[in-house]
Formats: C-alpha cells, structure tokens, sequence
C-alpha cells in the first residue's frame, strides 16, 4: 500500500508527502536521487514506466536532443576503404596470390567431333604435311587463328604467357601477347591465348569476322575441352570460347607444333615474347568485382 500512496503521491497536480530528507545534511542530493530511481514515478517528461503494455519512450538524458547520436552503419568498412584501418590478416595474406577465378559448375557440352580423336590416328610429321597442303588450298576469305601457349623458369623465377597470330589469305592481318600469372601452367596459357586470339578476331571489321573462322591449335587436350567440358582450371577462357563458336562460323583444327608451320612458329615466338610481359592478363571482369569486394568488407 505505500507503494501505491507513493505513486498517486508523485502525480502532476497533487502534493508531495514529506519524506523526512528535508532536515539531513545531503538531503538534497538523496532526495533527488529518491525521485530519479523511480524509473517513470517522478521522471515527469525525462522518464515513463515501461511495462509489457506500455508504448513508453526510453529514458533519455538531459540535454541528449541537443546533440543527436552520430549513426554511421559500417565504420570499419569505410575506415579500411580510406586507408585508416588496417585489413584483417586473411586479407593480407589473401593479396599475396594471383587472382584466380573459382570454376563453376556447368552442364555437359558436346559439340561436332568431341569425341574424335584431333591428331586423326596420324603421326606429327604426316599430320603436319597434311596441314600444310590444307592451309594453301584455303578459300582466300577465310581466316585462321593460330595460338600458342609458353611456359619458361629463368633465375628461379616462373614466367607463363601465350601468343597468337591471324592470318587471312596466307598474310598476317593481327597478333597479339601477354603473361598470365605464375602459378599457372602452358596448358592455361593455351587455352587463354586460344581466347585472345579469337577475341581479337571477333572485333575486327565485319568483312573479317563474319567469314569462315579456323582455331588452329597444337595441344589436344585444349582441343578437347574446347569440343566437350570445359576444364576447370581456365574454365572461362573455354566458356567463352564455346559461346562464340554457337554465334560464328568457327571451326577447330589441330596444328601441329614445332614442324615449321608458318603460323604455328609466328605464335611461339609471341609467347615466348608475352611471358616476359610485366603486366599479366587481367582475366575476365568479375574478377575485378570480387578484388573489390574482398577489400571493402567490414
């Protein structure tokens, strides 16, 4: 029942009951304190009760309105974007490596010939003659694409690139090179040259891509994975080979490497050349997007 007395007691409008601090030393100081427990009792407009019921407002300090808290939603994100905030360790040691692509998974490819053996059951020599008799009695339109994949140690360092030279009537109309990263192989660097090489093709003048494209490639196992499943280690570089092949004219033949094809030789020779390159291949965009994203996380 005091308790109840206390609290009609403490409404607006009705008078206070004493309650004998009046006379103590430090009876100010308890007295307000008295009051300030009261979680709602004699908070007046500062404080209301909170019950499962009430819709009540939280108590808030005097003078709190003035200076209104400063929300900021990922301090730390933005702190590590700016420079100001050191990343965490795994990120760090996360920066050390080259950027490598996850694989993805995808549903089977088969195209015409993924189950024929390239090298047509040929020795290299037979195989190389044959290729050359082929490439002179081309039609004059159509255009060849060959690539090539390098792989090099000089000094305990690791250097892989690729090369690719297109020709079209027997005359070298474009080539290009680049590195890829170390921990890579001269397998990724034929297939990656495989792609460069016909990228390159596809953003010449219409009159160019729009005839009779060959690949003309010296690894059987690019060959294979260009024909059936991608492999997983480039796997980008097959796929988008494999959505171009089902919008152009592209055909794949086997050219055999290191027997004096004029292509094959100038494609070696700029793989060679691209990996000593200093920059390596940027690889698709959505690298970029996760680089990005790995940096800003909080």
């Amino acid at each position: 029942m005091a308790h109840r007395h206390t609290r009609q007691n403490s409404l607006p409008g009705r008078p206070r009951r004493p309650s004998g601090l009046e006379d103590h030393p430090y009876g100010h100081t308890l007295q307000g304190r008295r009051h300030s427990v009261g979680g709602g009792y004699a908070g007046g407009g500062q404080a209301t009760l909170r019950t499962p019921h009430s819709n009540g407002r939280r108590s808030t300090p005097p003078g709190a309105q003035d200076h209104p808290p400063h929300h900021h939603p990922r301090p730390r994100a933005e702190a590590r974007a700016q420079g100001r905030w050191p990343r965490p360790k795994v990120q760090r040691l996360g920066g050390l490596f080259p950027q490598v692509l996850r694989p993805t998974l995808r549903p089977p490819h088969y195209t015409h010939g993924c189950r024929v053996d390239p090298t047509g059951g040929v020795d290299k020599e037979t195989a190389a003659a044959a290729f050359k008799t082929w490439w002179n009695d081309l039609p004059p339109d159509d255009v060849t694409i060959f690539s090539d994949g390098s792989e090099q140690y000089h000094e305990r360092q690791k250097y892989v690139g690729y090369g690719y030279a297109i020709y079209q009537n027997r005359k070298q109309i474009g080539s290009g090179s680049g590195s890829i990263n170390p921990i890579s192989h001269v397998f990724d660097a034929e297939a990656i040259g495989a792609w460069r090489g016909l990228q390159h093709t596809l953003r010449m003048p219409q009159e160019v891509r729009s005839q009779r494209l060959w690949m003309c490639i010296d690894s059987t196992s690019v060959i294979w994975c260009l024909r059936a499943n991608a492999s997983a280690s480039s796997q980008w570089a097959f796929i988008a080979c494999q959505n171009a092949m089902q919008v152009y004219n592209i055909r794949i033949k086997w050219s055999p490497g290191h027997t004096e094809i004029e292509g094959n030789e100038a494609a070696d020779r700029l793989a060679d050349t691209g990996a000593h390159t200093p920059d390596c291949d940027p690889g698709p965009r959505i690298l970029t997007y996760h680089q990005r994203y790995w940096l800003h996380i909080s």
